[in-house]
């Protein structure tokens, strides 16, 4: 048992409760402001529409299964560095494009506030941080950059439907009536590029590091 492994560990269990925090909160907050209108279950579906929220679950989940695992002998299939690749990618994005985008447009006040803290900036930043320190040596490829697509075009999709169906659109930039479908265009292309650049970034970073310690691609 050696000492970074013993690292990681603490380091997962506090960043799985603090994400935890803000995941739970926002639906506590999420049920309690709910507009009397609205049932329980749509408010519920609601909230899991957001990709901060969506990105959030697949980080905490993650770091649970890599609490789980913990020194056994046998990896979980979700634990394949190309899978916490993609991960990292996805709350990666929910970090910049909040900070660069989208925190301009609202104040959170009270809980909201701390919750819209946690996880737009603290999981995103901690998650990375332990892709950084503890992600395997020289395992990504560079198609991984397209592969990772399928998920941000499959939220993209269900965010168009979702807002047609409820006529709430959850993100300016994907607004249509607002927009217009040559607006969105320009955005999703935008979105596109800008996820296959942060993409290659992640794999070029993990191409060069670890150069002595080169492992099968996961």
């Amino acid at each position: 048992m050696n000492r970074k492994s013993v690292f990681a560990l603490a380091y997962r269990l506090v960043v799985t409760f603090v994400g935890s925090i803000g995941v739970v909160g926002h639906l506590v907050q999420k049920l309690m402001n709910r507009p009397p209108e609205q049932s329980i279950a749509g408010s519920m579906v609601d909230y899991i529409s957001y990709y901060t929220i969506q990105t959030n679950l697949l980080v905490v989940i993650w770091l649970t299964i890599a609490i789980i695992y913990w020194k056994r002998e046998r990896d979980h299939p979700i634990l394949r560095p190309k899978i916490k690749g993609a991960f990292t990618l996805y709350i990666s994005a929910t970090f910049i494009i909040y900070a660069v985008v989208l925190a301009g447009l609202w104040e959170p006040q009270g809980a909201d506030r701390y919750l819209s803290t946690i996880s737009h900036y603290i999981t995103p930043i901690a998650f990375m941080i332990d892709w950084l320190l503890f992600e395997k040596r020289r395992t990504y490829q560079w198609k991984y950059a397209f592969q990772w697509l399928v998920y941000p075009l499959g939220y993209l999709g269900y965010s168009l439907v979702y807002g047609k169906i409820t006529g709430r659109y959850l993100y300016p930039f994907l607004n249509v009536p607002v927009l217009g479908w040559g607006g969105l265009t320009i955005r999703v292309a935008i979105l596109v590029v800008f996820f296959i650049v942060l993409g290659c970034t992640y794999i070029a970073i993990n191409k060069s590091l670890g150069r002595g310690q080169r492992t099968e691609p996961g």
